[in-house]
């Protein structure tokens, strides 16, 4: 009786073994077929997201080659000012030039005045040492 009684409890278990591995293998099965069609899908939903990107990215596409446009024309007109500047640059160096050239006109203007006012002095001097020569 002993052994009879052994033996369904051996029974008890293996049967409680094999509807615990059934349960396990049927949890493994849906999980296959979870992870079968959530793979698709979200490779599906990631076309989407990448689908609804690129119409974004073409909705924005004129606005942005506007804007490269207009960084071209404004990196045109920088190089025009550029060339402005410089050119008045040169304008402002040759303005000085001129300021110089015309200072050192007036200084030998203005020694030449005063030799000239000196002239009759000079004059006087030169008959006072004609007189006096013998």
């Amino acid at each position: 009786v002993a052994s009879h009684e052994s033996v369904i409890a051996r029974l008890d278990r293996l049967e409680g073994d094999v509807v615990r591995a059934k349960a396990l293998a049927s949890v493994e099965a849906r999980l296959t077929t979870l992870e079968d069609t959530a793979t698709p899908r979200r490779a599906r939903e990631d076309l989407v997201d990448r689908l609804g990107a690129l119409e974004q990215a073409a909705v924005r596409l004129p606005a942005h080659q506007e804007l490269l446009a207009r960084v071209a024309r404004l990196e045109g007109q920088a190089e025009d000012r550029q060339d402005a500047a410089a050119r008045a640059a040169a304008d402002a160096r040759r303005h000085d030039d001129h300021h110089a050239r015309l200072a050192a006109v007036e200084q030998a203007t203005a020694q030449l005045q005063d030799a000239t006012r000196a002239l009759p002095e000079v004059h006087r001097a030169l008959a006072s040492l004609e007189n006096h020569t013998p």
